[in-house]
């Protein structure tokens, strides 16, 4: 069997074309809502928020491989998290209305299935919307999780891997 870089061609072929790997980004810290006086879509991320999301993406990214496009709700502090997260992993941005904030479950499959399911993807969200679709669809049913401000979800082949939390990649 052909080898490239010690590594046979049909590893590196499982590896990068038959998982479905996803991940789940909550979008940074934004501006508190109660000292937000536009509408709530237009309301960004804290220049903290950017710097910490930037640092977790890095170290993130350093140990997984990074998402091909980056897809993300149209509020504005989803926007500027998946621009980060695009410009630490090159990845594509793709705007998604169905992903805006209130999104049911089965907006976030719509939005889910829309990208092929043999790619690396990223999906940046509100909660509960996101919390509640990740129960559903690693679960069918209720389950606890919890996703801060900037927590990443790694999914594989609809299988968690890891939930890391902003705080233990910026600390």
């Amino acid at each position: 069997m052909e080898k490239t870089g010690g590594k046979s061609l049909f590893n590196v072929r499982i590896n990068q074309v038959n998982v479905m790997r996803q991940y789940f980004i909550r979008h940074a810290h934004a501006q508190e809502r109660h000292e937000w006086e536009e509408d709530d879509m237009l309301r960004p991320l804290t220049a903290e928020g950017k710097r910490r999301m930037e640092l977790a993406a890095r170290r993130y990214f350093s140990m997984y491989p990074a998402p091909y496009h980056v897809v993300t709700s149209e509020a504005v502090r989803a926007m500027q998290t998946a621009e980060i997260v695009c410009g630490v992993t090159k990845g594509e941005l793709v705007r998604e209305p169905l992903l805006n904030p209130g999104a049911d479950i089965a907006c976030w499959l719509e939005a889910v299935k829309k990208l092929p399911g043999n790619t690396t993807t990223a999906f940046v969200g509100h909660e509960p919307d996101m919390t509640d679709f990740l129960s559903f669809y690693m679960a069918g049913s209720s389950m606890e999780i919890v996703l801060k401000k900037g927590s990443i979800c790694h999914l594989e082949n609809r299988h968690l891997v890891n939930l890391v939390q902003q705080k233990l990649l910026t600390d």
